[in-house]
């Protein structure tokens, strides 16, 4: 079977929609661990602008957390984009559609839990109420994080028995 993903295209300019975004243009994959390198690729992606928004945060550093949240939630539209138009695989979206769960939850916190997460975050001195909530916050995005990644290396390991072949386990990945 073959299999049409995204491809960015690569240096020179490129024509843009409307929307100011790259046109998507497809390249085939017969391969079930490209595909599955694909999908890991975006996830990881995303991983390093959440994990540098932390770091911003933690370095108390008010303008790289604005700068890194905007760059983290552009980074999020265009994951999302890319594995959107990714197709089935054998003719089953799981996979896909358990890291697009992953992103689409991410992004949606980008407007709420960690704008609210941002606000406190850039305060000189927040108070000790604004604290808890901003611990709360990450609590609640990491409990719902945790059931998201344990569902998403579920689909990722039928995937691959589907296609016979070994993933690496999931604890070698940082989602």
């Amino acid at each position: 079977m073959t299999i049409v993903i995204i491809a960015m295209g690569c240096g020179g300019k490129a024509d843009k929609t409307a929307e100011g975004k790259t046109p998507v243009k497809t390249i085939k994959i017969t391969d079930p661990l490209v595909y599955d390198a694909t999908v890991i690729a975006e996830l990881t992606h995303i991983n390093h602008g959440l994990s540098a928004i932390l770091d911003r945060i933690s370095a108390a550093d008010s303008l790289g957390i604005l700068k890194q949240r905007l760059k983290t939630t552009k980074q999020l539209d265009e994951g999302i984009r890319i594995l959107s138009a990714l197709p089935a695989m054998n003719g089953n979206t799981n996979y896909r559609d358990a890291a697009l769960n992953i992103m689409q939850f991410h992004r949606g916190t980008m407007d709420n839990q960690y704008k609210r997460i941002v606000e406190i975050s850039v305060k000189k001195k927040p108070s000790s109420r604004e604290e808890e909530e901003r611990e709360t916050l990450y609590e609640q995005m990491e409990n719902t994080e945790e059931k998201l990644d344990a569902q998403f290396f579920k689909v990722r390991n039928q995937f691959g028995k589907e296609n016979k072949m070994q993933l690496p386990e999931g604890g070698d990945l940082q989602l």
